[in-house]
């Protein structure tokens, strides 16, 4: 191989994996796809997102969320948030699971709760002959304490059983 062929090769698999790491980063929704599609689930490990020294309205990640049967799926931002909202108001809750039942929830909810401003997404899991929900809260309007335009997820949570999501 000469000199020339080698330094083109070299380039090319630096760019290739230059744009894998920015097209694919740790735990977003993006890796999830991948996983479903093949890929190791080392590639969409959910690691916890830096938002540290970074505003509130920082997006982080961006979720497909079902809006109505027969309509595309649009977007479900996640941002930094505060202790109020956002990921700083669930990030000790954080995993690799939490974060995989923030997208099921949201691709395919069981139901869909309006509720002022917010929609709630609910869907359900079986756990030990115990009927659970996990529920995902989704800022239709400004997220609180902004008045930005920016909707986002604002809480998710386990929901136990004559909760939110099984009273609906």
């Amino acid at each position: 191989m000469t000199a020339r062929r080698r330094s083109a090769l070299v380039c090319s698999t630096l760019i290739a994996s230059a744009v894998g790491v920015t097209a694919l980063p740790a735990g977003s929704a993006t890796a999830h796809a991948e996983r479903v599609a093949g890929q190791s689930s080392a590639v969409a490990a959910a690691a916890k997102p830096n938002c540290k020294h970074k505003p509130a309205a920082e997006p982080i990640t961006d979720y497909w969320r079902f809006v109505k049967k027969g309509a595309p799926p649009k977007g479900a931002v996640l941002r930094c948030g505060t202790k109020k909202w956002g990921y700083r108001h669930f990030s000790k809750r954080w995993s690799k699971s939490f974060e995989r039942n923030i997208s099921k929830t949201l691709q395919a909810p069981k139901r869909i709760i309006k509720n002022g401003n917010s929609l709630i997404y609910c869907r359900k899991y079986n756990t030990s002959n115990t009927k659970y929900y996990f529920k995902v809260v989704y800022s239709t309007k400004d997220v609180p304490g902004t008045s930005t335009g920016d909707t986002g997820i604002i809480t998710s949570t386990w929901d136990k059983k004559g909760g939110t999501c099984d009273r609906a």
